[in-house]
Parts: C-alpha cells; structure tokens; sequence
C-alpha cells in the first residue's frame, strides 16, 4: 500500500490524495525496476525518479482510457550519449597506444586526449591514459562505468605481466587516478576508497583513544591470550583499511576466529556467533544479534574462502561488523583481565561454561529461527554437551 498527494496541477475537489493497492503498488515498484536500467532515464536521481513516475501514476489514474506512457517517455527521456571516458593512470607508462579488454591505454601525449585542467592532470605519476567507450545520459554514472571497465583491464594486465620473469611485483602498482574527462571537455574528480585524509590528534582524541581496552596492548605481547589479541587487532586494521566491502568482511572473520576459535570446531559459524554474544553479555555488554553473524559466516565468508561465488555485501553491513570486532577485541581483553586469564582456550572454556549460557541457550531457541536448531540441540543449561564441546586446543 502506498498513499500519496496528487500534484497540485492534477489535483481535482474529490481527489486530492491516491491510495495505491498492493497491486499497483507492485506495479510502480516494476516500472521503477524497469526504468532505472534505461540509459535514457539514467540521469534522474532516485528522488527525481520517484517523483515522476508518481506523477505518472496519478495522471494514469486520473485519465484512465488515456495511455500516457508515450507521454512519459517525451517527458523525461534523454537522448542517449555515446562517447568517450579518460582515465588517467599512475605509474604504468605506454610509448604507443595499446590495447588491453575493452581499454585503449594512451601516452599522456595522444592528440585525441581532452586538454589537461586543474582536475583532469596528466603530469607525474601519470603515465597514460585510459580510454573508454561509455553511453549513457549521466557524466557521473557514465564515469563509474568506465571505471569498472578499467580497474578489470588493469587487474587482467598486472596477473598477466607477472609470468614475465623479470618484472617485480612493485611495478604492478599501477593505479585510476582520482580524475576524468570526457570527450566533451567535461571534466570530473572521483576520490579513491584508499585517499588518506589528515587528522589531528588533539586532546579530545586522546580522550577517546586511551579509554580503549587495546590501547594499553603491549607491542610484544606476553602470553598467548595477548598473541591472539594482537593477531586480532592486526586482522581488524586490514578490515579497516581494505577499500574493498567483502575483503573488510573477511579479515574481520579472521579477528572473531583469532579471538574465540578453536582448531577443533565443527559447526563454526554458530559456535563462533554464540560466543560472540556470550562475551558480550559476560562483560554486561548489550550484543548485536548472533544470527546476523551466523548468516554473514555461512553466506559470505565461508562461500569466498572456499571459492563459491559469495554474495555482495554493502559498505553498511561491513561498517556495522567491523564496529562490533572492535568492541569483541576490548570485551576480550576486559574479561581476560578480570579473569586472569592468559590462554585463550581459558577464556573459550569460560565463555562455553559461563552461568548464563543457558539463557543465551533459550533466548536463541526463541529468537535465532531454525538455523540454530543442529547447534542449539547440543546444548545444555550448563553449556555444550561432551559431543559438541570443542576441546580448546589453541
């Protein structure tokens, strides 16, 4: 269902305001569908985009023998472009244009290349220019596309030079500049995901930084729980900085396994899910719904580890995981500290004995749904049953 007010210049006495049933209102979310892969539509932005096709939406039903789709379509169609992205590329050089997939890579001196500007630059580290054929009605988008179609050239050229005996992998360091032009002389400036940006560290900072668990963590460490906390907190920097959603995703995996697994598990998305809630709530920390981490481990880490094609994950869900490793590495090094513990395995054996693991045991038979139900069944109100219990090897 959907409601909405009818534009004031279609707007008539009896109706001002339309209520769409669940049927047209599946059909708007269709032509939206339909719509949006349309390079003629492209340039509409999502609130653009909406706004016309609700306007469609009123005048179909204000005029109903009426079709207006073909006055739609003279409406907001644009003609679509077919022209040219350059890309300039950093520190791979071309004495003459070659080609590499779907990319012309050109020397920064190619006659066809747009004049260089403030943004568009071609002096060092540039050493050529990527050339792309793009369509579409949006520079913007038009711009991404031709992106994509040059980072896969590029990532296809680098494996392929490196069955050359004589090249090292420094050199394969290529790179998209952060700028681009089109044909028309338009030009654009799109920030890698790797740019740095400066930061102070002021006094309010050092507020925030020092009242961190890992901040008082010994560069070397101690005993083997810190070995784990520190190859944890190096799994979660190489989360942090990863420009790339499911390479974050997976060397956060890698944090939660340093930190609570065990070389003997079998099920190890549920257990290493149930421990995760289980140190929340032994340090009286509200926990992040253990099911969210069952699913991420099975569908998407598991699936890329062992060469499966593993679904998409967004920058939200990463940003949301990689917040809750952080505080798993502090709740970590909190009850290791209150329990004088200096193995990991005594802080696992804790954890799967813990007084309130059975009610963790009966909130997830209630709210975790029936992928828990395997794990679940070998468990008890004092913890894992002799069959599922691990044996906490190290």
């Amino acid at each position: 269902m959907r409601t909405g007010e009818v534009p004031e210049d279609l707007a008539t006495e009896e109706v001002k305001w339309l209520t769409l049933d669940e049927d047209a209102h599946n059909a708007l979310e269709d032509a939206k569908g339909v719509i949006s892969v349309d390079l003629r539509f492209e340039y509409l932005d999502r609130t653009e985009l909406d706004k016309a096709l609700w306007r469609f939406t009123c005048e179909c039903f204000l005029d109903r023998p009426s079709d207006k789709v073909a006055g739609f379509i003279v409406q907001n169609a644009r003609a679509v472009a077919h022209t040219t992205c350059y890309l300039p590329v950093e520190y791979l050089s071309v004495d003459e244009e070659k080609t590499v997939s779907e990319v012309r890579l050109l020397p920064t001196n190619a006659v066809e290349l747009p004049q260089a500007e403030r943004w568009f630059r071609l002096d060092p580290p540039v050493g050529c220019v990527a050339a792309v054929a793009v369509s579409g009605t949006s520079y913007q988008l038009m711009a991404e596309r031709a992106r994509a179609v040059a980072e896969h050239a590029l990532r296809v050229l680098r494996i392929s030079l490196r069955a050359h005996p004589f090249i090292h992998h420094r050199q394969l360091r290529f790179r998209l500049g952060e700028s681009y032009a089109f044909r028309e002389q338009l030009t654009g400036y799109q920030s890698r995901d790797d740019t740095s940006w400066a930061l102070t560290y002021g006094a309010k900072l050092v507020d925030t930084a020092v009242q961190e668990k890992i901040f008082g963590l010994p560069r070397v460490p101690r005993n083997h729980l810190e070995r784990k906390a520190d190859l944890a907190a190096r799994w979660i920097e190489r989360g942090m900085l990863a420009t790339e959603p499911i390479v974050s995703l997976l060397y956060y995996f890698f944090a939660l396994e340093a930190l609570l697994g065990d070389k003997s598990q079998t099920l190890k998305a549920p257990i290493l899910a149930f421990r995760r809630a289980m140190l929340a709530t032994a340090v009286g920390s509200g926990f992040s719904h253990p099911t969210e981490t069952h699913l991420l481990y099975e569908d998407v880490r598991s699936a890329a580890v062992h060469g499966s094609d593993a679904p998409d994950v967004s920058d939200d869900i990463v940003r949301n995981f990689g917040w809750d490793m952080r505080r798993a590495l502090g709740q970590y090094l909190e009850f290791a500290a209150d329990r004088g513990f200096t193995r990991q395995s005594q802080l696992v054996m804790a954890l799967d004995t813990h007084f309130q693991h059975g009610d963790l045991v009966a909130w997830l038979r209630d709210n975790g749904g029936p992928k828990w139900t395997d794990y679940l069944d070998g468990q008890s109100a004092e913890g894992p049953t002799p069959e599922a219990q691990t044996d906490g090897r190290d």
